[in-house]
């Protein structure tokens, strides 16, 4: 009887290996599964509105994939950052608001994710808000998320510059 033990042995060794490869190759994925084939690549197309260089204020992320896209001396500033904000009057608020005081020919947009609310508190800083007499414009997303792109124009009530406003003495 020994001898049927020893060569039972390494088929029944074999099997259970070959049907635990096959259960781990079929419950897990690639990261990349059910996104765009490496074949097709991410390559939307820029409407005519958005063919003059501009300023782009990014209000939410991620929207940035698409800035270089964006025709060449645009301009783009992440506003939309809740881990690394702008500093109220620092190095990176006075570029942002040097930047928006000298318009492009494009004019000034925001970029943000189609059917998300936008931030509407982020532009109140630089004094600025959406143009509804015009309409936004569509980006293709790369995950299938698309990209608006709306115009805005300068407050009619622009609150101060968080830098600007004095804190209530007691």
């Amino acid at each position: 009887m020994g001898w049927v033990r020893a060569e039972c042995e390494p088929l029944w060794i074999a099997g259970t290996a070959v049907a635990a490869a096959a259960a781990i190759a079929l419950g897990s994925q690639a990261a990349d599964w059910s996104r765009r084939p490496w074949s097709y690549p991410y390559q939307p197309v820029v409407s005519g509105a958005l063919l003059d260089p501009a300023a782009y204020v990014l209000i939410e992320k991620p929207v940035g994939n698409v800035v270089p896209l964006l025709p060449s001396g645009s301009r783009a500033y992440q506003l939309a950052d809740i881990l690394l904000p702008i500093a109220p009057g620092g190095s990176l608020d006075r570029r942002v608001r040097s930047g928006l005081s000298n318009p492009l020919p494009g004019g000034v947009w925001a970029l943000h994710l189609r059917g998300s609310p936008p931030r509407q508190n982020l532009l109140d800083d630089y004094g600025l808000q959406f143009d509804t007499s015009r309409s936004c414009e569509t980006i293709s997303g790369a995950d299938g998320v698309n990209i608006e792109a709306c115009p805005l124009v300068a407050a009619a009530a622009a609150r101060p510059p968080l830098a600007s406003v004095e804190p209530l003495r007691r």
